[in-house]
């Protein structure tokens, strides 16, 4: 499969090359320079395919990384990112949580501009093609795609700023755009998914690997009904993917994340293992020491993130999706505990030369979700394909809003499911409507942990700062003062766009 993958993304950045997406005097970070120029590009499909092509390296390497992870999990109680293995309590800038977020912040600022930066390429595809794929069909599945991947990217500037400029292409922005109400947006996007549920082929042949599928589409509709607590549509949407869609559940955990076009993922972000279009999760996450204790070959170590402790600490000891790295095989997710080197000696020790755990020395855990491949490229980029939606999420999905409904026979079905692949039991038939709620939030966070789901789903339960308490009480001696601070629901808008864009209003608390 790595020569498919690889074909496909090549075709997208050659293109890329010719169609560059600037940001430097853009008020919204989203102006599209075309070399070639809209005469020169094919007609049909072709021409079409050229623009769509270059939506996909923005889903490549750190940038699908900035949504993924820093503006979702950093944001919330299970991702602690500490560059160098700072100490919490030094207070250095590097520290991601939502406590230090602010104008200048690169999980706000990346994330608004990766995010438009989709929408200039999916615009300038719909403006050029949008005619010619009422009478095409195949431009007509090209734009579908297009439609697709700039609703996914509005739907996530709208879950983290709130109300967002709505470009859907031709606006005169030369003194600025205003801020479309969020409820505005969501109907836009929601209009585009459902025109295009029947435009987007229901499989893909392997030469597409990584474009989406009506059922990439029809996820993304269940999950917004989700966020919205619009629990009817979010169960129909869930359970048509569930019942009609051919995916299932992989039979080990692990091997969601390490194996290319399994049966349970529904959309990726395509990686190969090149610099800069491969998934560095792993390098990032590894400390140098741990490289050379546990022998693993191949990988730099940036020393960047891992779990937090008090949720690494909420997981039960037999939890498949917590499996302790094991340096013999090589196999594993989470690396914790006393750790020696080579000469047997503790690896980590205090300031009085007593050993202490991998976490207590580098404040987090470190957890590789995606399993770590031989000697990948220049120690950073594996193959391994970034995970945007998968079965798993769909069946929670289900759970939840069956609960929400009332039924929690169905409910607790798809949570079990979900559990026993985990090796865990099964929860009691006997459950409340309101334990079931709890339950389902919990299995969406040691299920769905570093996918970007987390900060919505306290979000919507109500509970953001809440277990952003728990995690602050751990790490930091200082009073916590946010108890009132829900104005943290929402990011702030960039201090950069806010510069290039006069109209734009910041979000009230920043």
């Amino acid at each position: 499969m790595k020569k498919v993958k690889y074909s496909m993304i090549t075709l997208a950045l050659a293109f890329v090359s010719m169609s560059v997406i600037s940001c430097s005097d853009s008020l919204l970070e989203e102006k599209l320079y075309d070399r070639l120029g809209a005469s020169s590009l094919p007609s049909g499909a072709e021409g079409a395919n050229q623009l769509v092509l270059g939506i996909y390296p923005n889903l490549q390497a750190n940038r699908l990384h900035t949504l993924l992870i820093y503006a979702s999990d950093a944001e919330s109680d299970v991702l602690w990112v500490n560059w160098g293995g700072t100490d919490p309590k030094a207070g250095w800038g590097g520290q991601m949580h939502f406590h230090t977020l602010d104008l200048s912040h690169s999980a706000a600022s990346d994330s608004w501009t990766r995010c438009y930066q989709i929408i200039a390429q999916c615009n300038e595809a719909i403006r050029l093609f949008g005619e010619e794929a009422k009478t095409d069909t195949k431009v007509n599945t090209i734009i579908a795609e297009a439609l697709f991947w700039r609703a996914w990217s509005y739907n996530w500037l709208i879950k983290v700023f709130g109300d967002v400029p709505l470009v859907k292409g031709g606006e005169d922005m030369s003194n600025g755009l205003a801020r479309t109400p969020k409820a505005e947006v969501l109907e836009f996007i929601i209009g585009d998914l459902k025109s295009i549920e029947s435009a987007l082929p229901p499989s893909r042949q392997a030469s597409e690997y990584g474009r989406p599928t009506r059922w990439a589409a029809k996820t993304l509709l269940a999950n917004i009904y989700l966020n919205r607590k619009d629990w009817t549509n979010a169960s129909l949407y869930a359970k048509d993917v569930i019942d009609n869609g051919g995916f299932e559940l992989m039979d080990y955990y692990h091997d969601v994340f390490g194996i290319d076009e399994n049966k349970e993922v529904i959309q990726v972000g395509v990686c190969v293992g090149e610099y800069y279009r491969g998934n560095n999760f792993d390098a990032l996450s590894l400390e140098a020491g741990l490289v050379r204790a546990l022998k693993i070959t191949g990988y730099s170590a940036s020393n960047g993130f891992g779990m937090t402790i008090p949720f690494f600490n909420t997981f039960d000891p037999k939890d498949e999706r917590r499996e302790d790295f094991n340096p013999d095989t090589q196999k594993g997710i989470m690396i914790h505990g006393y750790i020696s080197d080579t000469n047997g000696e503790p690896l980590y020790k205090n300031a009085d030369g007593e050993p202490i755990t991998a976490e207590e020395s580098l404040y987090r855990v470190v957890a590789m979700k995606y399993p770590m491949e031989a000697n990948p490229t220049r120690g950073e980029w594996m193959n391994a394909d970034y995970v945007i939606m998968r079965l798993a999420e769909v069946y929670l999905t289900y759970a939840e809003a069956q609960n929400e409904l009332g039924d929690s026979g169905e409910a607790l079905k798809y949570i079990n499911l979900i559990r026993k692949r985990a090796s865990l039991d099964e929860l009691s038939a006997s459950l409340t409507k309101e334990q079931i709620r709890d339950a389902v939030l919990d299995e969406r966070g040691w299920e769905l942990y570093f996918e970007g789901y987390r900060r919505d789903d306290l979000i919507r339960h109500g509970k953001l700062l809440e277990k952003a308490r728990i995690v602050w009480e751990y790490y930091l001696d200082i009073p916590w003062t946010y108890e009132n601070d829900s104005f943290r629901n929402l990011f702030p808008i960039p201090a950069n766009a806010m510069i290039r864009n006069p109209l734009l209003v910041q979000n009230p608390g920043y």
